[in-house]
């Protein structure tokens, strides 16, 4: 008995040990993320995750929090998007990355969001489609958002390259209108890969196109480099997001020369 009760004990102390590692790992990215980019990870929910003007109508802005065994695996994943920046470009632009189960402004969920400096992201769990890749998409979807705002983007060029007679759903707000009208689809297919588009949602805005470029570029490379092959508007457009992205800082060249196309 006294053997079997000595046993129960043992393994009794074994998931504790297991989550004590677990949060010390956590920890140990933390740090590291905050001394190597000067960047702070938040994962509570209360004062200060937003913005104080988006909590009023009418953004509305509302989140509920990560799952606690979520935690480890999101900063994992940006730990993982980061290595794809050079240091000064994350240090000069991004200075939070807020975590949460969900995201909800104008009374309409949102997978993720951005402000000039911070990322907004969700992941509840892989049985609800966070998925690894779908939280590093949607981490360079974001950051693209705050690069864009910062250098000036070749607008009229990147234009330039959609079919003739083509309308974007919106200027600068056209991202929100296509969720509301359902057209927020990240999948691709053939029919939009001929005009240029990666996904029906980056037909709503320049900026949105400029984003799905950034998120399949960077967040799902081998399977860009087949869309592009094969489609010369896909590739047009391809040759301006990668001279724009090394405008901003050469040192990209170690990036996209492994996830450029071949």
């Amino acid at each position: 008995m006294i053997r079997t009760a000595a046993l129960l004990v043992l393994v009794s102390l074994f998931p504790a040990a297991s989550a004590s590692a677990e949060k010390l790992d956590l920890s140990r990215q933390l740090v590291h993320i905050e001394k190597r980019y000067g960047l702070s990870v938040r994962y509570t929910i209360g004062q200060g995750f937003f913005p104080g003007e988006w909590l009023d109508a009418p953004i509305s802005a509302r989140a509920t929090p990560i799952p606690e065994n979520e935690i480890k695996r999101t900063v994992s994943l940006i730990t993982e998007a980061l290595r794809l920046y050079p240091d000064t470009v994350v240090k000069n632009s991004l200075r939070a990355v807020h975590l949460s189960g969900g995201l909800a402004f104008y009374g309409l969920n949102f997978g993720a969001t951005s402000t000039d400096d911070c990322i907004y992201l969700c992941n509840a769990g892989t049985a609800n489609g966070y998925t690894d890749r779908y939280i590093l998409r949607a981490f360079h979807h974001e950051f693209a958002h705050i690069l864009y705002a910062k250098y000036a983007f070749p607008l009229s060029e990147w234009s330039a390259c959609n079919p003739a007679g083509f309308s974007y759903l919106g200027a600068n707000d056209g991202g929100i209108e296509a969720i509301r009208k359902g057209a927020d689809s990240l999948v691709g297919e053939e029919r939009l890969y001929r005009m240029g588009f990666l996904a029906e949602y980056a037909m709503s805005s320049p900026e949105e196109d400029f984003c799905v470029y950034s998120e399949m570029v960077l967040g799902a490379g081998e399977e860009f480099a087949g869309i592009v092959n094969g489609h010369d508007a896909v590739k047009r457009k391809y040759g301006i997001w990668r001279r724009y992205y090394l405008s901003i800082d050469p040192a990209f060249i170690r990036v996209l020369t492994v996830k450029k196309p071949r």
